[in-house]
């Protein structure tokens, strides 16, 4: 009895972490989407003020909406799963999403290099090589690599364990 409790609080926890890593995902995707759209449509402002020309990006709106969407269907899963359904659904849109965010930051800083979010919105300006566009580069690489490999592993563990 003690080890169907003890694998039951596991599925409980699991649940409960990929539900919590999904839904930060979510609201960091989704929040940089805003942002994205927030500075472009204030583009104007930007340069009256700073005297910065701002660049609309394609590709960093698109791993911000990718990552958006893999932090909702991750959610998603991990609720279906929690009710009991076994199938892989958005378990593998999760995955494919965040693969796609992943590929489309690999892609970029092998281009641009670390700083790559600076470069597309200021493109050749000084302040798109400034030292916090390389740190925010690094940290989209590292967490979208984490969350890519826990959005591939976690909803087959559960699957697994029942």
């Amino acid at each position: 009895m003690r080890g169907v409790d003890l694998v039951h609080n596991t599925n409980q926890s699991k649940i409960i972490l990929g539900l919590f890593i999904g839904e930060i995902t979510f609201i960091i995707g989704l929040l940089s989407t805003a942002l994205y759209f927030g500075v472009y449509y204030g583009a104007s402002f930007f340069h009256d003020l700073l005297g910065l020309n701002l660049y609309s990006s394609r590709w960093l709106l698109s791993f911000c909406i990718f990552l958006t969407f893999s932090g909702l269907f991750m959610q998603i899963s991990v609720m279906r799963i929690a009710l009991g359904a076994k199938d892989f659904f958005f378990s593998i849109f999760s995955t494919s999403t965040a693969a796609i965010s992943l590929g489309i930051v690999v892609y970029r800083i092998m281009i641009f290099g670390f700083d790559w979010i600076g470069r597309e919105l200021f493109k050749n300006q000084a302040l798109a090589k400034h030292e916090a566009f390389s740190l925010l580069g690094i940290f989209t690489l590292v967490y979208t690599f984490l969350f890519f490999v826990y959005s591939g592993t976690l909803t087959t563990s559960i699957n697994k364990s029942d």
